[in-house]
């Protein structure tokens, strides 16, 4: 009996010991995080963290009796990482309203509309989204796809690089529902 709590003083010693020395268990996407310097041990930002920047200038305008908000708006968009972006993605959160836009909750017919009508969203200078449609003339080096609410913007050959700093514009317009069961 003396041998068997002895050997399961041991075991357990062994266990204890064994297990102090591993550490703390650390999900692999903070691993990667901390391996990168981006995060330290305790979650605070480590020593190579880094935040990209965005400045707006929003001119907006609202008739009440339509119930449209037109606007226009300049966004500077600047890429602090260490990598270059390939892809923007532009929320239309009015977009959920929008005839035939996917919904995880049911919404009644009088607050459908017509969602967000994009007159010219252009980056670098360059218009790809006129007359609320892809411009193709000038598309080249993008990709456009507009999925329920996000508008997303494949860079192609055009990668916004680590410290440059990118020119959005735009100009659209909206119709409020009557009243609102999500965000507006």
């Amino acid at each position: 009996m003396k041998r068997i709590i002895i050997l399961t003083w041991l075991l357990l010693a062994f266990n204890l010991a064994n297990g102090q020395s591993s550490g703390l268990f650390m999900p692999p996407r903070f691993q990667s995080a901390y391996e990168k310097g981006t995060r330290s041990w305790d979650g605070k930002p480590g020593p190579k963290y880094w935040q990209n920047r965005a400045y707006y200038t929003i001119r907006a305008e609202y008739d009440p009796v339509t119930k449209i908000i037109t606007g226009t708006e300049e966004i500077k968009y600047i890429n602090n990482s260490p990598d270059s972006i390939r892809y923007l993605v532009t929320k239309l959160y009015q977009n959920a309203y929008k005839k035939g836009s996917a919904r995880d909750y049911a919404m009644d017919g009088d607050l459908i509309t017509d969602g967000v009508e994009i007159i010219r969203f252009a980056i670098r200078g360059k218009t790809f989204y006129k007359d609320n449609k892809p411009d193709q003339e000038e598309i080249s080096p993008f990709m456009v796809q507009m999925y329920g609410t996000n508008l997303i913007v494949i860079l192609r050959n055009d990668p916004v690089k680590p410290g440059e700093e990118l020119l959005v514009e735009a100009s659209w317009k909206v119709k409020l529902p009557g009243r609102s069961v999500a965000r507006t």
